[in-house]
């Protein structure tokens, strides 16, 4: 996966608010994984993944829903749930990315 800013954990919490889930933090698993997916691709093809995007959490969130929530603030409970099962997820993603090969 390509490296994660805060704009794609921004993108990935307004795209978790407006699709309907009973579970968030899984849906946000599949999205790291496609984006991981679409990475790889990216790096051999030399060209986007033609469903998950350039590997970015951003793209792959913007799939999803493009133009979903653009103007939602941290004032939101929401959008701040959302924000926490994103960085929850992510730090998850990490920590076992980091177990399998081995580091601390």
């Amino acid at each position: 996966m390509r490296l994660i800013l805060i704009g794609d954990v921004m993108t990935m919490a307004r795209a978790l608010m407006a699709v309907r889930t009973e579970n968030p933090a899984r849906l946000c698993q599949k999205w790291c994984a496609e984006a991981e997916a679409a990475d790889k691709y990216r790096k051999k093809f030399q060209r986007a993944h033609p469903r998950w995007g350039n590997g970015s959490l951003m793209a792959r969130a913007c799939l999803q829903t493009p133009t979903a929530l653009a103007g939602v603030s941290v004032d939101n409970p929401a959008y701040c749930q959302a924000l926490a099962v994103v960085l929850t997820t992510l730090a998850d993603w990490r920590r076992s990315k980091h177990r399998r090969s081995g580091r601390s």
